[in-house]
Order: C-alpha cells, then structure tokens, then sequence
C-alpha cells in the first residue's frame, strides 16, 4: 500500500452511472446504515473523502453525490432518503462502502483523535545523540520488520499488524527519554532509507521501533481534498514525531491507528 495513499482517487468510472441510473429501485429496509468494517470518511465543505481499507483506495463524493451521502449519513432510516439517494445507497452497499447499521459498528460520523499540538521537528536541536546498541538493535529489527510487513500484506493486514505494535503496555519512560529515543531513530535513518522513502513505510517503521522500545504511539492518517493528497505520520500525547506541525495540519485526519 506504500504507493497507494498517494493515489488519485479512481472513483468516477465506479460512480457515473449512479448518476444516470433511472430504474425504480425495490425500498430499502426501514434501516439506518454504519461505515462497513476498515472503511473510513473524512467531510470537508463541499466533498465527502472515503479511504476503503479493504480495496486500498480512496473515493471522492462531491457535487450530487456529496448531498446524497450527506441524507445517508443525517437520516435514521432509509423511508426518508431522495430517490436518488435511496440509488446511490444501493450503490454504495453493493461496493460494500456502508452496510446496514449494527450497534457494534461505527456509525457515519466516526470520532477521530484531537489535532496534534506540537511537533518533534518543531523543538529546538539538541546535538547528533551518542550511538546505543539497544536502539540500533530495536532500528534494525524494525526496520527488517516493517520491510517484511510491506512486502508481503495487504493495506488491512499492516494495519492489523500496526495495531498490535501499538498496542504495547506503556513503558513509564518520561518525555524527554521518548524524545531522545526517536532523535536517536532520525540519527539512523539516513543510513537505510532513500530521499523518496514514502511516509507510509517511515511510519510503520518508526511505529514498531517505538513498541520494541516499550512505546505506545499513534499512527495518524490525513488527507486534503483540492488537489487530493493523502499523508501519514507518527504521534505521541498529541506531538507529531516524524513530521513538521504545520505540514500535517494541511491534512484533516481520516484514520487513527
């Protein structure tokens, strides 16, 4: 998925002919709907952007189909959609975008993390750290990890894997030592990734790095509508550790991990 989020979004060929679709569809059941399972959605002023973790791709609705999913998402059953919102709702459950809502299954209006309020990047230098064998160690083995994880999964399984890394019990390090430890993982990456690494592997990488050193993180998702771009990166009690703040605030966050 390394390359994917920067992707276009390929939505219009797989939305035109819900445009044009004339036939009478059957009534939908008296049933509110839930995003479907690895589906996530992000609204700004005039589009909808979804990110389909399933199919590793992002879907843009504006125009239309931004005020036909804005009645899916503020109607409590379908009796009360527009014929053509009761259309493209067919057309969304049959891309498996949406499903029939169940209580254990976020509803349309997923809560996300609050923005971060600093960043790493943005703290005053403090001098190329010593080298340690403990984080060179956990570096390396990160990185042979995440290596592995990108090579051989699927967008839905690296994030199943990513949750497991982020879910490590908490360490009792202080702040200072979680900014040391990844000052100490900048240090290193010169030497193993290229110029035009994608954010996407940086952060899985880094994201492992921190569990082996004994540190929950956050790996946060964003994206901007006009022109789209998707971007990633790594947080920590609300400071971002592999980006500058004022680069990622460009992006409103789609997907927590």
């Amino acid at each position: 998925m390394a390359g994917a989020l920067h992707r276009a979004p390929a939505f219009a060929e797989e939305i035109e002919h819900m445009q044009s679709a004339s036939a009478q569809a059957l009534p939908l059941p008296k049933r509110s709907y839930s995003l479907s399972p690895d589906v996530y959605v992000c609204e700004f002023r005039t589009s909808y952007i979804l990110l389909d973790c399933n199919m590793d791709r992002y879907f843009r609705f504006s125009g239309q189909q931004y005020d036909w999913f804005a009645e899916i998402c503020g109607s409590r059953e379908c009796s009360g959609l527009s014929a053509a919102a009761v259309r493209f709702t067919r057309r969304l459950l049959d891309m498996k975008l949406i499903t029939y809502h169940q209580p254990e299954r976020p509803d349309l209006n997923r809560p996300i993390r609050p923005n971060p309020q600093t960043s790493l990047y943005d703290l005053p230098p403090c001098g190329e750290p010593p080298v340690r064998w403990r984080p060179m160690t956990a570096f390396l083995v990160a990185f042979a990890v995440a290596a592995h994880v990108r090579r051989t999964s699927h967008l839905k399984q690296t994030l199943a894997s990513a949750r497991k890394w982020a879910a490590v019990a908490p360490s009792h390090c202080s702040k200072d030592c979680i900014l040391d430890l990844t000052r100490r993982f900048h240090s290193f990456t010169p030497y193993v990734f290229t110029s035009h690494e994608a954010c996407f592997f940086r952060s899985l990488v880094l994201l492992k790095y921190l569990s082996l050193m004994g540190i929950s993180a956050n790996w946060e998702f964003g994206v901007r509508p006009l022109p789209f771009s998707a971007h990633c990166w790594i947080e920590h009690d609300g400071m971002v550790l592999n980006d500058h703040l004022g680069h990622v605030s460009e992006y409103r966050k789609i997907m927590s991990v």
